[in-house]
């Protein structure tokens, strides 16, 4: 499951049962096995969260350009 303003890097592997959660990015050539966190960055293989995002700025931006959420 990939949910909205999430990213996969060229070449991340996704397993079955995985779900990148709102915001996530997954770094390029990462393996993603299982949950993530809501606006975190997971790099590695297996991935592991290395940072978390402020949602701030990325979610008034799309506001302008007319998503509702």
């Amino acid at each position: 499951l990939m949910e909205e303003f999430s990213n996969i890097g060229t070449n991340a592997i996704v397993l079955p049962g995985s779900t990148l959660r709102r915001g996530v990015l997954l770094s390029a050539g990462s393996l993603l096995k299982g949950d993530t966190e809501e606006w975190g960055v997971y790099k590695g293989s297996p991935a592991v969260l290395v940072k978390k995002i402020d949602p701030t700025e990325i979610l008034n931006n799309a506001k302008k350009l007319g998503y509702e959420f």
